[in-house]
């Protein structure tokens, strides 16, 4: 169950920077403002920052893997709606501006829900091991999704320097698929019972 948590994050921080590539570059196509772009990051990271501790309050309450599936279905549709109007050259500045904020809302939904699964999934003493993996690949994530995203883009775009709407769209359309396998992968976890137990006994103390 931690090797499933583990290959579908894994996969879908990979597909976070081709959508973090993504994004500023369809700004910069359709309005070429600096400006526009820097209020397009702030609006997808201002709510992060101000919902992550009322996102870590309900992962208390609820279930960690529930969240974690409303906040990944979410993001699927929205990168997969985005993707699609991109693609059909439909896709307007304000509507950038309401996709990051509601991206940023599920994000500061996911990230405590996805911190408290992985002791939920294995026992007290492979718990350092377990937390460098998932730590290590995203790092590796960070690293090679930006170039494959750039890559990606210019591929499919007129030229290495300037991108076409169909690059972008094909790069929104793999965080899209990136969210569907994370999906998958969440679906078959199971916790189990006594160490989701052992985990509420040791927040409680």
């Amino acid at each position: 169950h931690f090797r499933l948590l583990w290959i579908g994050e894994g996969v879908s921080v990979l597909g976070d920077h081709f959508y973090m590539i993504a994004l500023p570059w369809l700004v910069l196509q359709l309005t070429g403002d600096s400006l526009a772009m820097g209020t397009v990051l702030a609006l997808s990271a201002v709510p992060r920052a101000l919902l992550m501790l009322v996102g870590g309050a309900l992962t208390d309450r609820l279930s960690p893997r529930s969240l974690m599936l409303a906040s990944n279905a979410a993001r699927f549709g929205l990168v997969f709606l985005l993707s699609i109007l991109v693609f059909t050259n439909s896709v307007e500045t304000w509507m950038l501006y309401t996709f990051a904020l509601l991206f940023g809302v599920a994000d500061a939904f996911f990230y405590p829900a996805q911190s408290s699964m992985t002791p939920q999934l294995v026992k007290k003493d492979h718990l350092q091991v377990a937390n460098s993996l998932i730590h290590g690949t995203m790092m590796l994530a960070m690293l090679a999704g930006p170039v494959m995203a750039g890559v990606l883009i210019a591929m499919l775009g007129d030229g290495y320097a300037e991108s076409s709407m169909e690059g972008i769209a094909a790069a929104f359309g793999f965080d899209a698929l990136t969210f569907l396998v994370s999906l998958i992968t969440l679906v078959f976890i199971k916790i189990p019972q006594n160490e989701s137990t052992e985990v509420s006994e040791n927040i409680l103390e």
